[in-house]
């Protein structure tokens, strides 16, 4: 009976063994699946986050995108009421024409005159450079059109032996006293050619204004 009773004990022990191993296994098992759980929620996170952040970038560059067609569509108004202006000068029997030769309206001017003295020889075009080298710090497209225009063009002034600060406005006092009449691009800001109109306003020059 002894013996059995040792057996059975035996026996006892070994199940409550193999159920505390079981246990803490299960709890074992329970926390690594909490870490899993853990991990994957991070996961998830760092996932929504990488997608909130393409779509901001989106919505960015959309943006970009949006604003580039807005300033295309201002320059092709620009330079389509340029030439308005420009033809009507000429019906009106203007036929010398003055650029300042800056990046912008003044290059944009200077080459609708020149492409409308293909079709009529007895325009001319003069560009007024602020001085020699005006065009250095600009970039390749900006300096090949520049260049190309100088080519084409009938007559150039270089209106300061160099440059200071004030040479700009020197050049556009030139062009308004050589003229009869100034088309001024403006947008309303202060700058070179909000000078030019009160300079040419002074001395009773007539200002056709395109609005910038």
């Amino acid at each position: 009976m002894k013996k059995i009773m040792v057996k059975i004990l035996g026996i006892v022990i070994s199940v409550l063994l193999i159920l505390q191993n079981y246990v803490v296994y299960a709890t074992s098992s329970k926390s690594q699946l909490k870490n899993e759980q853990s991990d994957i929620d991070q996961q998830i996170k760092a996932l929504q986050k990488e997608q909130e952040e393409i779509q901001a970038n989106k919505s960015s560059a959309m943006k970009a995108v949006e604003e580039l067609i807005y300033q295309i569509s201002d320059v092709e108004t620009e330079i389509s009421d340029l030439e308005t202006q420009i033809k009507g000068c000429l019906k009106n029997g203007i036929k010398v024409f003055i650029s300042g030769m800056a990046r912008g309206v003044d290059i944009w001017a200077a080459q609708i005159v020149l492409d409308l003295k293909n079709s009529e020889n007895d325009i001319k075009l003069i560009c007024a450079s602020p001085y020699e080298g005006f065009e250095k710090s600009w970039n390749e497209s900006w300096r090949k059109q520049y260049k190309e225009i100088l080519e084409k063009s009938d007559y150039i002034k270089y209106v300061c032996p160099h440059y200071f600060r004030g040479c700009y406005q020197v050049r556009n006092e030139w062009m308004v006293k050589n003229s009869s009449k100034v088309i001024a691009v403006y947008n309303g800001e202060k700058g070179g050619t909000k000078n030019t109109i009160k300079f040419a306003q002074k001395n009773n020059i007539p200002i056709i204004l395109i609005e910038g």
